[in-house]
């Protein structure tokens, strides 16, 4: 690629190549940032440079969008201004297909425009330190150089998770997102992510010279590797493989360089031991202590032997010394380390004055010996061993070992514990030649800049690596490492320093981040870290690291490592905690707390932002797309919600005491409300001009349950209401789907504290559907019609399996009661007396629907057993099983009406409404809540039972016309006795026990109407009594047919008893018939119990044994029957029924001339068994007459005396002593008698006519 095309795609302006090369090398310098000589300070370069990143950054995301170039971008035709040559041409901008610049970026370039001129000083920009221009570089070079960095800058930004805004899926049906209140985006203080690390060279940076440098460096130390332990042949051409592609190096380019470094001088291997510590060791003096020392030497030079210092009088020596041995070969030397105990050289006196020390019998026998040898061998020490230890260092690994070490004795064949020693070993190599030898400071930055090109090699490789190091490039930086002797705190701080700085571009494994973390802050606090600079480079990082961490924890939702790994969440905030503990006096790191806060308040943000925006395109505006929106939001921020409480919060929680979930529930409820509340107050508003007539919604049920035809119009199908009343109920569904959505949302406000439950703006919400609540019941009735009706057109009126007896369509309709049930659940309307009201329209709303549900049952069996009954054409008709499904499928739904009110609360709401004393504007009574539903089924229920009774009532009469036709006949009279019985028996085996009674008792009414017609009209045929005893015998069939074992006693029907009454009547003799008329003409004497004013008789009558003794005294007060005004009376006494005393005569007393007050003292007696004396049908009548000479005498009075009525005694009772009875005479008066109009209806019994001929007679006064 040419410069000029170089310069082209990098938006810059080209070089005029006669220009000099300064001029050329100071804009490019401007560029860069640096005058190349050196770091500068200057504010305005490293303003270039953070504006830079910035731009890349946004260009990125706003180039994503492919929106089409403009006339303003013309504008922006030069990216910088060359200070000395104002003779350049202007390259114009490159031009994007269908992009345009944004007028943020127009005034970017006018900005960089005037910067560019007032800059005194160049700078590398920030992270890009160390890339100083050479004075031999050309034009080409160094624009070469440029391109690179910006291709790299661009990838950084582009890879990173934490500055992208998501996935751009569904980017095209998806409108841009509007941008909400401006107090909806919370101001961050989280800065721009920018990468500042002191000592640190960019990677892309690492070219020529430089590259070559690091690479013979790596070479070395793998050829010379300090241990071979899995350093063999094959491992290291692996290397040298992953070496060469990692720095993009040719096969010739290695083996040139490797040639070289094979000419170079071995190094020298040394061990730094470090003496820690020992314990647990042998008591060797005689106060049982030790003064232990270690004496220390390599197999291989045994000479050169080193010795710690000796600490008094310790079983648990700390030692803290650092020892350096020159190592011949790593792989055959042994360090070698033995411990001792003290004894100085002492007199036999000295040793004599120890004897206070002695602790115990042990300690005694050790001075005895101790003074025995200081008197054989004066001035000779007599050092105790304590223990060794033999390590191959070929066990050492390169990154260093610390840890504790069992000690042993001389014999290797005893297990006697001598205690433990704690080494630290790192093996190290230095150059031989001190012009190669290199300071701490170069070989942090040559192994900052190693690590830093694998690191870039293993992302640019691999889009899933997450920061483990490979094995080749985790021996190269271990041999690398111990050449430079460099410790494992100096290696983290530089592995910290460049993972840093890649988690700005890819979210790497946090839990290895926060081993570092931990391992260089106790590093830091133990005063491991050899400089400040390298104190500072893990600052920088840190500042860097706590940036692009506050970023991932704004963009959580995008970065599916984060937020679907609790873990690596955990280690993210660890780090943090690990930096605030450590940095709590460095600003930025001591605001974390803060600054985290910030960053969930913006990732909040961040989201409701694009969840807003996520509106599909298509139509304008409406309440239904208002609604649909407002529902979308709500169940997204719904779902984030509860991942937060689920996953996030219990992290934040635990590790820095940040309520993520109330921070991101508050802001939603806020954003939430003010987004809902205008959609809820527009669309009810509509709702509320929207009335269904609930008799539109009954036809509608009518009609789909297919009972019930479409009206026609001008000999046309009406069109379907249910086509304009659907739409129009559908806003409704939405809009409580809305209130489903904010109740949920709601809920989760549980988990706030309470103190801040009082901030909560979405509370309240309920009150804001009030209005829609009634409509939300019109669409629940409504859909609860259709089903219903529905369902009874599918019905076939079968029993759903052998257990229930009920069908499909009573299935269905309690399932639509229980929707209802399941919407009122969901309403869950906390307001008690708004939602009992609710509640008894709800009631209301089931009593409807079970009305029509039985009404559409009806009229379903209406159909199915159509045409006239008593059509000569009418089929038989019988009980069915689809007549009794029906009835148990009306009943099944009947019996759910109660449980149903009691499971919605109702009468635990009007109990709570009566105790709050809210009740004065709803009264209720605490049966007629479902009594009314009850009473309306049962209504439709007696209409199936009436039906069925006058079906029924109609084959019994044509039954018993056929019995009568017969005569009565036998075959006839069973088959109507079968018909009714297997009737009875299939409703018995079908219903339940106290519906079959109830249908019974109504069949049985309307069969006795029916046989009560057929008794009259044989009345009306003046019948013989053998034929309405015959019916009497009809009659006590169907009785039994229809009688009920279980009821406690018999309910007298009507016609039952008028059938009775009739059948009795008629179906008695002549005699009996007249004898009934006269014990009613007693019952009528004994009821009517006043004076008649027609004078009185007095008499004695008494049972004496077997006799009833009259004595008939006097008459009172008669009345004159003569035209004198006067009388003849006279009494005539007979005993009644003539059936019973058939031999008993008729006495007559004296007649008395002219007299109203006859005195006749007269006596007679009569023979009666004292079996009849008290017979209630047995009477005496007492007739007075006056005697008339010409004509038949006239009855002046009688009276019927009842036996029942008569005193009984002996032989021994004198008549004259009893009292006298008053008997006030009578006349009969009763001419519609029934008994009378039976008899003279009796025209072919000639008895009979004349005993009603007579009678008529007597009650004319004649």
């Amino acid at each position: 690629m040419s410069c000029s095309a170089r310069v082209k795609k990098c938006g810059g302006r080209r070089v005029d190549n006669n220009n000099s090369n300064n001029n050329n090398r100071r804009s490019l310098l401007f560029l860069l940032g640096s005058d190349g000589g050196g770091m500068s300070n200057n504010s305005a370069s490293a303003w270039f440079h953070n504006s830079l990143q910035h731009l890349s950054h946004s260009w990125h995301r706003f180039n994503k969008f492919g929106i089409s170039r403009d006339k303003k971008a013309d504008r922006c035709s030069t990216w910088f201004v060359d200070q000395t040559d104002n003779n350049n041409k202007t390259l114009p901008f490159f031009s994007f297909p269908r992009r345009t610049i944004s007028e943020e970026s127009i005034d970017f370039f006018d900005r960089f425009s005037k910067i560019s001129e007032g800059a005194n000083t160049q700078r590398i920009p920030a992270g890009r330190r160390g890339a100083q221009l050479r004075e031999d570089d050309t034009v080409e070079e160094a624009f070469a150089r440029a391109n690179r960095i910006n291709k790299l800058d661009h990838q950084r930004i582009t890879s990173s998770p934490q500055l992208s805004d998501g996935s751009d899926e569904g980017a095209d049906r998806v409108e841009s997102a509007p941008l909400p209140a401006p107090r909806s985006r919370p101001r961050s203080r989280v800065p721009t992510p920018t990468v500042l690390v002191a000592w640190i060279w960019g990677p892309e940076l690492i070219v020529g010279h430089e590259a070559e440098i690091v690479y013979c460096e790596v070479l070395y130390s793998l050829l010379h590797a300090i241990s071979r332990t899995g350093c063999d042949n094959s491992s290291i051409d692996q290397v040298f493989d992953y070496l060469k592609r990692s720095f993009q190096f040719t096969d010739a380019k290695h083996e040139e360089l490797l040639s070289t470094v094979r000419h170079r001088t071995p190094p020298d291997v040394s061990l730094q031991l470090g003496v820690l510590q020992a314990r647990n060791l042998k008591g060797k003096d005689v106060n049982g202590m030790s003064d232990p020392y270690c004496s220390i030497w390599i197999s291989s030079n045994r000479q050169k032997f080193q010795d710690t210092s000796m600490k008094p009088r310790t079983l648990d020596p700390v030692w803290n010394e650092t020892l350096n041995f020159a190592v011949k070969d790593v792989n055959e030397d042994i360090l070698q380390l033995e411990i001792w105990d003290y004894d100085p050289d002492e007199t036999v006196k000295e040793k004599m004055s120890r004897i206070t020390e002695v602790k115990d019998l042990r300690g005694m026998g050790i001075l005895l010996k101790q003074i025995a040898v200081a008197s054989k061998a004066p001035g000779k020490p007599a050092h105790k061993f304590l223990g060794l230890l033999n390590l191959g260092l070929k066990s050492i690994p390169l990154s260093g070992l610390e840890r504790w070490y069992q000690l042993e004795g001389r014999d290797k064949t005893k297990t006697k514990d001598r205690g433990e020693i704690r080494l630290n070993l790192t093996l190290s190599a230095s150059r031989p030649d001190t012009s190669e030898q290199f300071t701490l400071q170069e070989s942090f930055i040559h192994y900052e800049r190693l690590l830093r090109i694998v690191v870039e090699h293993e992302m640019r490789g691999d889009s899933e690596w997450r920061g483990v190091i490979p094995d080749s490039a985790a021996l190269m930086l271990r041999q690398f490492a111990a050449h430079r002797g460099l410790r494992q705190s100096v290696t983290d701080a530089c592995l910290w320093s460049v993972y840093s700085t890649a988690f700005h571009k890819r979210t790497l494994d946090l839990s290895v981040m926060l081993g570092l973390v931990q391992r260089l802050r106790k590093a830091i606090n133990d005063g491991k870290l050899p400089e400040e600079e390298l104190v500072n480079v893990f600052w920088t990082a840190a500042e860097s690291f706590s940036v692009a961490a506050l970023s991932a924890i704004r963009h959580l939702r995008n970065n599916p490592e984060l937020s679907t790994r609790p873990d690596q969440l955990s280690a993210l905030l660890e780090c943090l905690k690990e930096l605030n503990m450590l940095g709590s006096n460095r600003p930025g790191l001591s605001e974390m707390e803060v600054r985290i806060s910030e960053s969930v308040t913006m990732g909040a943000a961040d989201w409701f932002c694009r969840v807003v925006g996520g509106r599909r395109k298509g139509g304008p505006i409406c309440d239904d797309d208002r609604l649909e929106n407002a529902i979308r939001i709500c169940q997204s921020l719904m779902t984030d919600l509860k991942t937060v409480l689920t996953v996030h919060h219990k992290i934040f929680e635990r590790i820095w005491q940040i309520p993520v979930f109330n921070i991101v529930y508050l802001y939603y409820d806020g954003q939430l409300t003010d987004i809902s509340k205008p959609v809820v107050d527009s669309v009810t508003r509509s709702l509320k001009s929207v009335h269904t007539n609930n008799n539109q919604i009954v036809s509608l049920a009518l009609e789909a349950s297919g009972e019930v035809s479409r009206p026609v119009q001008n000999g046309h199908a009406k069109q379907n209401e249910a086509d304009a009343i659907a739409p129009r109920l559908s806003m409704g569904t939405a809009l409580f789907e809305l209130y489903l959505c904010l109740q949920q949302f709601h809920k989760l406000s549980i988990s706030l504290p309470q103190s801040e439950k009082e901030s909560v703006k979405l509370a309240p919400f309920y009150t804001w559907f009030e209005t829609a609540v009634d409509r939300w019941l019109d669409i629940a009735l409504y859909k609860a019609m259709i089903r219903i009706g529905k369902a009874v057109s599918l019905d076939n009126l079968q029993t759903v399996d052998s257990i229930v007896r009920h069908s499909s369509s009573a299935v269905d309709a309690v399932s639509v009661f229980y929707s209802i049930k399941m919407f009122w659940e969901q309403l869950a309307w906390p307001d008690e007396k708004g939602a009992l009201s609710f509640v008894i329209k709800i009631m209301d709303e089931v009593k409807q629907s079970a009305t029509i549900y039985a009404e559409a049952i009806r009229l379903k069996l209406e159909r199915l057993h159509s045409g006239s009954p008593t059509s000569a054409t009418a089929q038989p008709f019988f009980i069915s099983l689809k007549i009794c499904s029906a009835i148990n499928s009306i009943l099944h739904v009947q019996l759910s009406i109660d449980p149903l009110a009691e499971e919605i609360g109702l009468y635990r709401l009007r109990d709570a409404v009566q105790q709050n004393g809210d009740d004065g504007s709803i009264h209720l009574g605490q049966e007629a809540l479902t009594e009314n539903a009850i009473k309306d089924v049962n209504e439709k229920l007696d209409e199936i039972f009436y039906a069925i009774a006058r079906r029924f009532e109609v084959e019994v009469a044509k039954l018993i016309n056929t019995v009568m036709e017969s005569d009565f006949g036998m075959r006839q009279t069973d088959d109507l006795n079968h018909y009714i019985c297997n009737q009875l028996l299939a409703l018995d085996s079908n219903l339940p026990r106290d519906v079959f009674f109830r249908v019974l008792n109504i069949i049985y009414h309307h069969i006795l109407q029916s046989f009560l017609n057929v008794v009259e009209g044989e009345v009306q045929k003046k019948r013989q009594p053998a034929c309405f005893r015959q019916w009497k015998e009809l009659l006590d069939i169907v009785e039994n047919c229809f009688q009920n074992p279980d009821a406690e006693e018999e309910i007298e029907d009507e016609a039952l008893v008028k059938i009775r009454w009739l059948l009795k009547l008629h179906g008695m003799d002549t005699g009996d018939l007249i004898h009934q008329y006269r014990l009613d003409r007693l019952k009528q004497t004994l009821d009517s119990g006043k004076d008649a004013g027609i004078g009185s008789l007095s008499v004695r009558v008494i049972f004496i044994d077997d006799a009833l003794n009259i004595d008939i005294l006097n008459a009172r007060n008669l009345k004159p029957m003569d035209v004198n005004g006067s009388a003849d009376p006279y009494v005539k006494v007979q005993l009644l029924p003539t059936t019973t005393f058939p031999d008993a005569a008729i006495l007559k007393s004296k007649v008395l001339k002219n007299t109203l007050f006859p005195l006749f003292e007269e006596s007679f007696t009569y023979p009666v068994p004292k079996s009849l004396q008290t017979n209630p049908e047995c009477c005496i009548l007492f007739t007075v007459k006056d005697k008339d000479l010409i004509g038949a005498n006239e009855m002046m009075g009688e009276y019927f005396l009842g036996f029942q009525e008569i005193t009984r005694g002996d032989s021994s009772v004198d008549m004259n002593a009893l009292d006298q009875r008053i008997l006030p005479l009578t006349k009969p008066q009763d001419q519609e008698s029934e008994y009378l109009n039976a008899l003279e209806g009796r025209t072919w019994d000639k008895v009979a006519r004349d005993f009603a001929k007579k009678e008529k007679k007597r009650m004319n006064g004649k």
